[in-house]
């Protein structure tokens, strides 16, 4: 995703939808985006990721469209022209391959950043050279500032003179062997400004380990802007050293936006004094804002996985754009933290760009959804957080699952703490380890001389479904290593991906597509002996399975269409398939209301007081509703249908109560006459029921 402005003021951004690049404009002053048009690489086919940059010149509109390809180990570029402003679009044919960093023009030419080399083109992109002499480290980001082409670097702040790239020193105070990270670069049309981070690895502490700079010629000389009471106004610690941020600045405003994902540090006199803006209608998520744009003193925009934003007070406050290509909503659930019925709950959620995303946050708004602070684990190092997968509410506690920061990292439950300001680990309950399997399929090989085969081998050193050990030992024959790992990774990914469900102290965890239970006491988890034991093809493995639990229930509906229940907890299990009032294939959730199961499948919802009887779910016509979403609000059943709107269970009838529906809805909360809509483009929408 890749979004620019044009000196007209107008506001671009391009996204990726399928297989193809969809670009939005908002206009000057506009509120609302437009869709402009779409365009599609010439080499989409079988690609993962996507990421666009934008650039305007001499009136037109420039996009590298940059494609990550199954089984390659580089991404390819293309670029291309639109010269009515993004209605058409050229190919101007390939560029160099590498992970993009960003596109620059000046002086008629042509900046390309990758990953780690700078080409430049003078004849519109025909041919590429390499400009990287006096460049060292990995490319991080390039700009152009008072007409000169800056890059930052793994090892520094670069400009690039002639053809060669000449390394900016900043005042750092001795013994400081270097700047270690450019966290940020910004300029007007006469002051460049950095923020900067400061290696002391070799020094030892010391009082302070970043800084931000400002320069009047260029960089050439800097002057030491960093606020002196930075503490309280930004809330960082002294040897914090990884001041995640984004600079914007214009004439005499300089902005630092997402300071530890809430805050906007604002100066109106070139960074000689700061203020904290203590915002109330900006939702930011840490080391979210990817770009800042100032159209004028009073007009800035920012944009990142927290949304779009944009201001128009000088950086006071904010007011969110929707633009239907940021801050997808995974997961959303209302928890209950108290028993009196005029309090309103908590609203948990986890925010991503992509669901494939390694790094998965938890957060949390009181406010219904107006604000969002993380609650993950206090860990010093913030490459040590793990990753949380899912999020479950049980009697007014939050629950997440998670798994570390590694592929071979330990997965295990964490629980909201008392004061809801953190997640905490269950206390003794033990962890699933994947490091022995992970081993054993990339740095170990099959001992030949042994009587049992790989993929028993494989379920040796792990547990899990047989069929999970049986399909990785499959993809393991395959010749080409790059398919091999990538669909491996992409195996295992998914068998990290199971649910879980609490019922009082009673846990109960997918993992590697099998079932398994704990209780506070054990010192293992407990094999319930169900898995999916169909072969696990693409098509049944991107298939999640559904479960839910009250008391010692349990619901299981299985991948392949099977629906099983066990009422001693997942000692013992019926196959009640047969006993559902119509066919169908797939199931989309399970959810209980009191007593009474609530099952919605491809082809409609059935319900059942007793697992022995069930019956159909219809609406007053008498149409039995496919509903994607359920949620249960007390004993009150609501569910959305994506043809026709969001229903509530009436007298055993669906009855609808809200016909306008957005697209890419991926979640829904209810807390008394609200009702909250997680979506995959457009953040949280709410809905207020009249009483």
């Amino acid at each position: 995703m890749g979004n620019s402005k044009t000196h007209e003021g107008e506001s671009y951004i391009v996204y990726d939808k399928g297989m193809s690049f969809k670009l939005h404009k908002l206009p000057v002053d506009g509120t609302e985006w437009q869709h402009v048009s779409d365009f599609r690489p010439s080499h989409t086919d079988d690609f993962w990721e996507r990421v666009t940059m934008m650039a305007k010149w001499n009136g037109t509109l420039y996009i590298v469209a940059s494609v990550d390809k199954i089984g390659r180990e580089t991404a390819l570029n293309e670029l291309f022209a639109s010269t009515d402003d993004g209605e058409t679009w050229v190919s101007l044919g390939r560029c160099p391959e590498g992970w993009e960093v960003g596109l620059a023009v000046m002086d008629d030419k042509f900046y390309l950043a990758l990953e780690h080399e700078i080409f430049v083109s003078e004849d519109i992109g025909k041919t590429w050279n390499v400009v990287d002499e006096g460049l060292k480290g990995e490319v991080n980001t390039l700009k152009v500032i008072q007409n000169t082409l800056f890059a930052t670097t793994s090892t520094g702040l670069y400009y690039l003179d002639g053809d060669s790239w000449r390394r900016l020193q900043f005042p750092i105070p001795v013994p400081i062997p270097q700047v270690k990270t450019i966290v940020s670069l910004a300029g007007t049309e006469n002051y460049l400004y950095a923020l900067t981070t400061w290696d002391w690895q070799n020094v030892g502490q010391q009082e302070q380990t970043w800084g931000l700079f400002r320069s009047t010629d260029k960089g050439q000389s800097w002057t030491d802007i960093t606020p002196k009471n930075a503490s309280l106004i930004m809330g960082a610690e002294p040897f914090e050293d990884e001041p995640q941020a984004t600079l914007v600045a214009v004439k005499n405003t300089v902005l630092v936006i997402g300071w530890r994902g809430t805050a906007v540090i604002r100066s109106i006199d070139n960074g000689d004094t700061w203020t904290l803006e203590k915002t109330t209608n900006i939702s930011l998520m840490p080391y979210s804002v990817h770009n800042a744009i100032a159209l004028n003193e009073n007009t800035f925009y920012l944009h990142g996985p927290s949304g779009f934003y944009r201001s128009i007070d000088g950086g006071i406050s904010w007011k969110r754009l929707d633009t239907g290509t940021t801050s997808n909503i995974i997961d959303l659930i209302s928890v209950k933290t108290s028993k009196e019925q005029n309090t309103s709950n908590f609203l948990y959620a986890m925010f991503s760009g992509s669901v494939y995303d390694r790094e998965k946050w938890v957060f949390k708004s009181n406010d219904e959804g107006k604000s969002w602070r993380v609650v993950n684990p206090k860990i010093e190092i913030k490459e040590d957080i793990p990753s949380f997968t899912r999020i479950v509410g049980s009697d007014g506690v939050l629950y997440a699952k998670s798994r570390g920061p590694t592929s071979w990292a330990l997965m295990s439950l964490y629980r909201i703490s008392e004061d809801r300001n953190t997640l905490v680990p269950i206390k003794d309950m033990p962890v699933f380890s994947a490091s022995s399997l992970f081993n054993l399929l990339y740095y170990r090989e099959p001992d030949k001389g042994s009587d049992k085969s790989y993929w028993e081998q494989l379920q040796e050193s792990s547990v899990g479904a047989t069929q999970f050990f049986k399909w990785l030992a499959q993809m393991g024959s395959l010749q080409h290593k790059g398919f091999r790992r990538s669909y491996q990774d992409k195996l295992r990914e998914f068998g990290l991906r199971g649910p879980f469900a609490v019922s009082g102290d009673t846990f109960y965890m997918e993992y590697n597509f099998k079932l398994f239970r704990w209780e506070p006491g054990d010192t293992e988890w407990y094999d319930t002996e169900q898995e999916e034991t169909a072969n696990l093809s693409w098509k049944i493995v991107e298939r999640e399975l559904k479960l839910a639990v009250s008391d010692y229930t349990v619901y299981v509906g299985k991948r392949d269409g099977r629906l099983v229940v066990s009422f001693d907890g997942g000692n013992n299990w019926l196959d009640f398939t047969p006993a559902l009032p119509f066919p169908f294939k797939t199931f989309k959730k399970i959810i209980f209301a009191g007593t009474t199961v609530y099952v919605a499948t491809d082809a409609g919802v059935a319900t059942s007081s007793n697992g022995k009887q069930w019956r159909a779910i219809l609406d007053s016509e008498g149409t039995n509703l496919i509903m994607e979403h359920l949620a249960v609000d007390g004993t009150t059943l609501y569910g959305i249908n994506n043809n026709t709107g969001i229903y509530r269970l009436e007298s055993d009838v669906w009855e609808q109560v809200i016909s306008d529906i957005p697209e890419n809805i991926t979640s829904l909360a209810v807390d008394r006459n609200t009702l909250y809509v997680g979506t995959q483009n457009n953040g949280m929408l709410h809905y207020n029921l009249e009483e």
